[in-house]
């Protein structure tokens, strides 16, 4: 009984010894999700920075597509008279 008390005392010891450490790795990894949640966050905000620009490109290309097709078609007219 008495060792028994001895060993259940020295487990209880050594639980206590790794508490502060697993609070440490803890600490860090709740960090590291934090960061990664940050991370995540400025991709997401760059992905949409980078749609709008592509999408005004996308509409200024339209506009001078239209606008080529129709300065086309007014010197077609008037080579067709």
């Amino acid at each position: 009984m008495r060792e028994e008390n001895m060993l259940l005392r020295s487990q209880c010891e050594a639980f206590h010894a790794k508490n502060p450490k697993i609070g440490k790795i803890m600490g860090r990894f709740e960090g590291i999700v934090y960061q990664a949640m940050e991370e995540a966050q400025k991709q997401r905000e760059l992905a949409k920075a980078e749609i709008q620009m592509i999408l005004k490109e996308k509409d200024q290309l339209t506009a001078d597509l239209s606008s080529m097709e129709k300065s086309s078609s007014d010197l077609f007219k008037r080579f067709e008279k």
